[in-house]
């Protein structure tokens, strides 16, 4: 069966939340995640007695409900679709003054030395991406710019200090 795909542009504003609220939002994004973990390691055990006990119909309804708070989360809507290019934060980045070497992944993660991340970006009217970094399960925030090439970086932390970065170019 094939689908037909039609693009079509809309002269809509973007409306995006401001760099606090996205931040929060980011937060409780982590949060939401480590309480389905939880939920999910909670719903097993439940599962596992059910079985024990011969409760088939039990087992087979939790289940469900596992595959169901297990899935996935959506990904995060963004206020470009670019077909054919790759999200401009994606690789390996000097990051701020220490050169940190952080890599951004496709899946929303961001990993460093010492520091695991999610990465969400943020809906914007301009031709720079903006972006929300929460680290090391919301201890560390970090909102970013990323310039219209693609390989600078303005940051600012959750304390205010501000810094750049520059991307790495693959080779």
């Amino acid at each position: 069966m094939r689908a037909l795909v039609i693009l079509c542009a809309l002269s809509l504003p973007v409306v995006a939340l401001p760099p606090d609220a996205a931040a929060l939002k980011a937060q409780r994004d982590v949060k939401i995640s480590d309480v389905n973990s939880a939920y999910v390691r909670a719903l097993e055990k439940i599962k596992a007695r059910a079985m024990a006990d011969g409760d088939l119909a039990g087992a087979q309804e939790i289940e469900q409900e596992i595959d169901t708070a297990a899935a996935p989360p959506k990904p995060p809507v963004v206020a470009r679709t670019e077909i054919g290019k790759p999200n401009p934060i994606l690789g390996k980045w000097r990051w701020g003054p220490s050169s940190l070497i952080v890599t951004f992944a496709a899946d929303g993660t961001a990993k460093a030395t010492g520091y695991e991340g999610k990465w969400t970006e943020i809906q914007t009217s301009t031709v720079e991406r903006k972006y929300t970094i929460t680290w090391n399960d919301g201890a560390i925030l970090d909102e970013v710019t990323i310039t219209a090439n693609g390989t600078q970086a303005r940051a600012k932390n959750m304390k205010g200090v501000k810094f750049t970065s520059e991307k790495i170019p693959q080779g």
